[in-house]
């Protein structure tokens, strides 16, 4: 009796990976005149304004986080822990390595630009003599000397257009497992004027308020108010000294949400949200991570009994399918696939591949 490969089992399983990762857990977004930059699985990645596939912006050993257009939008600054600590760092779209703008061997946190591009404002309690409370500073993009800004305690604070006036908040709750905490540490927000230095403050919520944000005379900022108790965008009016709800989201929280030119962006659910100031108009911003090289390798292969051929399932865009070569030639025959729709997942996938040996006389 002989063998000889005259059939190939195949076994269609459910599928055990997508064509696309989901794009979901985006966190620390930012936005520009047209791109949007955010962190996932600890790297920076850029994609346009209106969604779609995302694109690596920076991937070095260590986490990246806090990424901030500058004002023209031809750089980002982030928080970078590259050398044992977290450091503020430039990089330019354009591309290039990121240029370490701080040193000291305490840990820095972005808050963000200046809005004449001149300075990066960044907290941290290296400082401040104690651990949990933090101070405010700034420091010119191209590295220096961080001059401390005159305010006792801050953990986020933004300058306003003028550079006279800046918003902060004096602690931070957004890093805390807190659900509608009002207590002692729930935050304000203040505004302290740099020149003059007069101080007000524009929230007197028992709650939250955090990540003000400056747009003319008005200032944005995230906070837990009202009957939903979830954190939401609200904006105070400093002309008519009025707040305003902006979104009223019930099921999940806005975090981390950043101002642009046209927009706040911002995280909920686990995805990106895009607020367009002159409307209001909520939507979520739908982001592709594309599949890194582990889904586009072989994922199974198989001889036949005279090794004169071989199956080998393939998992790379919307195809996945098995192939039979012969080792004399580069000819192939693909023998099954599941395709779908642009943008579809596939609804199955194969496995456990092998040639059946068959009888003859």
């Amino acid at each position: 009796m002989t063998l000889r490969p005259a059939l190939v089992v195949l076994l269609g399983l459910p599928a055990f990976a997508q064509v696309q990762p989901d794009a979901v857990l985006l966190r620390t977004p930012d936005v520009s005149k047209d791109k949007i930059v955010f962190r996932y699985a600890n790297d920076l990645w850029l994609v346009d304004k209106a969604g779609g596939v995302a694109l690596p912006l920076s991937s070095p050993p260590g986490p990246e986080s806090n990424p901030k257009f500058s004002p023209d939008g031809t750089r980002v600054a982030f928080s970078g822990g590259y050398d044992g600590g977290t450091d503020l760092y430039v990089l330019d779209l354009v591309g290039g390595v990121p240029r370490r703008v701080t040193h000291h061997p305490g840990d820095e946190l972005l808050c963000d630009w200046q809005p004449d591009g001149k300075g990066l404002v960044f907290s941290s309690s290296a400082w401040s003599g104690q651990a949990r409370a933090a101070r405010l500073f700034r420091v010119s993009p191209e590295g220096g000397e961080p001059e401390p800004l005159p305010v006792p305690y801050g953990a986020f604070g933004a300058v306003d257009e003028t550079g006279s006036w800046l918003a902060y908040t004096p602690d931070a709750s957004d890093f805390r497992n807190w659900k509608r905490y009002q207590g002692g540490l729930a935050q304000d927000i203040w505004l302290f004027n740099l020149v003059t230095f007069e101080s007000r403050r524009i929230t007197d919520h028992p709650g939250s308020d955090v990540f003000p944000m400056w747009r003319g005379p008005e200032v944005f900022f995230a906070s837990d108010r009202g009957t939903k108790g979830r954190m939401n965008l609200w904006l105070y009016d400093l002309q008519r000294k009025s707040t305003e709800p902006v979104t009223e989201f019930a099921d999940s929280d806005v975090r981390s949400p950043s101002i642009g030119p046209d927009d706040i962006v911002f995280e909920s659910g686990g995805k990106l949200w895009r607020c367009e100031l002159e409307t209001r108009v909520t939507a979520p911003v739908e982001v592709v991570i594309p599949g890194d090289r582990p889904q586009l390798s072989p994922r199974t292969l198989a001889w036949s009994a005279s090794a004169a051929a071989l199956v080998l399932m393939l998992q790379a865009g919307i195809l996945a399918g098995m192939y039979v070569g012969d080792r004399a030639g580069p000819s192939e025959t693909q023998l099954a696939s599941y395709s779908t729709d642009a943008g579809t997942k596939a609804e199955g996938a194969f496995a456990l591949i092998s040639f059946a040996p068959q009888a003859s006389a």
